[in-house]
C-alpha cells in the first residue's frame, strides 16, 4: 500500500458458506464499504483501517475472483460483485452500492 488515501480492500471467510469483502475509504472519513454473500453493499464507519499486504492488493486495472465476489480495480474506482448480484463501486468522487 503506498498511500494511505488509497482504497484497500480485503476478502474474509465467515464460516463455510458466508464471507465478506470490505474496502476502506479514508477519503471520506474513517468509513468502509462491506458486501456480504447475503444482501446489499453498506458503507459504515470504522474504528481503524487494514493495513493489507503488498500481496492483497489490488492494483490499478487487475481484476480478482474471492469465493464468490469478484472485483476489478481501475483509476477512478472499484468495483466488486457478488455471485447474488449486489455489489459496488467506489471512488474518491463517488461512492455507490447496490
Amino acid at each position: 500500500m503506498a498511500k494511505p488515501s488509497r482504497i484497500s480492500c480485503v476478502a474474509s471467510r465467515l464460516g463455510e458458506t458466508d464471507a465478506t469483502v470490505r474496502c476502506d475509504l479514508p477519503f471520506i472519513g474513517h468509513k468502509a464499504v462491506f458486501l456480504h454473500t447475503r444482501g446489499k453493499a453498506k458503507i459504515k464507519h470504522v474504528a481503524g483501517f487494514l493495513h493489507p499486504s503488498h500481496r492483497s492488493t489490488l492494483g490499478s486495472g487487475a481484476e480478482a475472483r474471492y469465493g464468490q465476489f469478484s472485483c476489478k480495480s481501475l483509476p477512478a474506482a472499484v468495483t466488486c460483485r457478488g455471485d447474488n448480484g449486489h455489489g459496488f463501486t467506489v471512488g474518491r468522487k463517488f461512492q455507490l452500492t447496490f
